[in-house]
């Protein structure tokens, strides 16, 4: 007789490697649970038709990308013994993220990072929707994705993390996230006992960790969540203890089709691209009377010219032939097109006391602590971009 199903869960699968060690993680452990059925869903969000080249030509390595990961996807599910479905977001991707993105940049001078906002919108917004809707033949109650990043449903769990990870004779510690370690005046521990949804932590693995990635995600959408890399490294090189499997040993172990599949970055769902020559050709044209020069903000000297001064942010790089040293972005000039640059690491121009934050634009991801920095403040550590590394802060009203 068999058994019915009373939980399902999906494995949104990308053709990678981590998403392929989470369903093969998620398969070993329910293997002994009949009520439990497992499938996993591809997404297409880009439509490669949208963006037609000289002459009406499609891009073709993306397209023969795409369709490698679709295919390496299956066959992952297949050796597993899963199902494997696919899931259309282009209409979602492009109104959700791409639009906004490029309106961001064109119209606000900001340059907004597309991995928040496709986490945000599709892989935690319409995916998630769409997997629990009731009408749908995919439905599930519980979604795996193959983000280096973990989840704590109260505080125990939280203090649990920091002592597994902290060595308090090393600074480890500056590369954990806010929700790991954080510091509050005023806020009674049980205040946030039970918090509505989960706290996002950092991933074990601090090179490959995704917790930034994710801190735009609201905290609802994460509660039917599951991240079962978090406690994982990708390569056994970063294993504090060596006697700990990484995620490409797992892969290898399970005989997985992807096992040995190189590691592919690019912008979120539209691959490896010449990303200033692609994004440009979205961009309305400029206005030729725009200077297209970096200028030394100490100086005031033109050093070199630019592109476009949209794609460039604030901290980044500059490029800039025949420097005999570092420049960095400093400040932009939306006006005259002009980007100004100041020399090293450590110039004051790179660097600020405080900055203001709508409040509408907090994210309260693990309990809403609102209420409490309108009489109080709040110490915690932040991260301004991609690990770099967390420092001290005070939130208040």
């Amino acid at each position: 007789m068999s058994t019915a199903v009373k939980r399902r869960i999906a494995v949104a699968m990308s053709g990678g490697v981590d998403s392929s060690v989470a369903a093969y993680l998620m398969v070993q452990k329910f293997k002994d649970c009949p009520d439990t059925s497992i499938f996993g869903l591809y997404m297409q969000n880009w439509a490669p038709q949208d963006e037609l080249l000289e002459g009406n030509r499609m891009p073709r390595a993306f397209c023969e990308a795409s369709e490698r990961d679709r295919q390496d996807a299956e066959r992952v599910c297949k050796h597993l013994g899963i199902s494997f479905h696919t899931a259309n977001f282009v209409k979602e991707y492009w109104t959700q993220v791409f639009e906004p993105f490029i309106d961001d940049l064109s119209v606000h001078n900001m340059t907004p990072n597309p991995d928040v906002m496709c986490n945000r919108e599709i892989k935690f917004g319409a995916m998630r929707d769409y997997i629990l809707r009731e009408d749908v033949p995919q439905k599930a109650q519980s979604i795996v994705t193959g983000h280096y990043a973990r989840l704590a449903h109260c505080m125990s769990d939280v203090e649990n993390t920091v002592l597994d990870h902290v060595d308090a004779t090393s600074d480890d510690q500056k590369w954990l996230s806010y929700s790991d370690i954080i510091k509050y005046e005023g806020i009674s521990k049980e205040g946030i006992k039970s918090p509505h949804s989960p706290m996002l932590l950092a991933a074990r693995d601090i090179r490959k960790d995704q917790s930034y990635f994710l801190s735009g995600t609201q905290g609802q959408s994460l509660k039917n969540v599951i991240f079962p890399l978090g406690d994982l490294t990708k390569n056994k090189t970063d294993c504090p203890d060596k006697a700990d499997l990484s995620v490409r040993e797992i892969a290898v172990l399970g005989n997985l089709p992807t096992a040995e599949k190189h590691e592919s970055m690019g912008i979120c769902f539209i691959g490896k691209r010449n990303f200033p020559d692609f994004v440009r050709s979205y961009l309305p044209p400029s206005d030729t009377k725009i200077r297209r020069e970096f200028i030394d903000i100490d100086t005031g000297r033109v050093m070199g010219s630019h592109d476009s001064g949209l794609l460039l942010t604030i901290g980044q790089g500059a490029k800039i032939g025949g420097a005999s040293k570092k420049w960095f972005v400093c400040k932009k000039d939306s006006v005259t097109g002009s980007v100004y640059v100041c020399g090293g690491t450590h110039h004051p121009a790179l660097y600020v006391d405080t900055f203001t934050i709508p409040a509408e634009n907090f994210n309260w991801i693990g309990g809403n602590f609102e209420k409490a920095i309108e009489t109080s403040h709040l110490r915690a550590f932040c991260r301004i971009r991609h690990q770099q590394p967390l420092v001290e802060c005070t939130i208040q009203k």
